[in-house]
């Protein structure tokens, strides 16, 4: 007569259920990230913001001062800080990998900060306004620090 040992079974049962659990949630973590990404991609590489993105590279080759700004590069300044704190948002809160993000945005996030950082300034100023864009702010930060520990960042022309 076969003896089942109970024990070893359910312990086996107990590994392996466990294992699918792991997988699930590893599965469902790179699913996560990719949405995100995709997300991200869309906003950051729609008609608005690369247009936004434009005007500001172009005030960052000929500053010029903040009082005399247009209004559509006051929009532009918006724009970009609403958009660029919302993706440093999602780092923060780890929806997206903050090395990553680095590799691939840091060199913008530092451009584009210290272009959009008078007009923010200008904003903090005013009663409970304070603590506005500071994604964007820290990411910018983090962003230009390793920018210097880690060299240019190589562009490649395009063909």
């Amino acid at each position: 007569m076969i003896t089942w040992n109970w024990d070893a079974i359910s312990a086996g049962a107990a590994a392996l259920s466990t294992l699918a659990l792991v997988g699930s949630l590893y599965l469902l973590r790179r699913q996560l990230l990719a949405q995100s990404w995709a997300e991200l991609y869309g906003l950051m590489q729609g008609e608005d913001t690369r247009m936004a993105r434009k005007r500001l590279y172009e005030l960052s080759e000929t500053p010029v001062p903040i009082k005399d700004w247009a209004p559509e590069t006051i929009k532009a300044v918006e724009l970009i800080c609403q958009r660029y704190n919302y993706f440093a948002r999602m780092v923060s809160l780890h929806f997206l990998p903050k090395r990553r993000a680095l590799q691939d945005w840091a060199w913008q996030f530092d451009r584009l900060w210290r272009v959009s950082k008078p007009y923010v300034d200008k904003w903090r100023k005013r009663p409970g306004e304070g603590r506005l864009w500071e994604d964007f702010q820290s990411f910018a930060e983090k962003s230009s620090k390793w920018l210097a520990d880690n060299g240019p960042v190589a562009v490649l022309p395009v063909e």
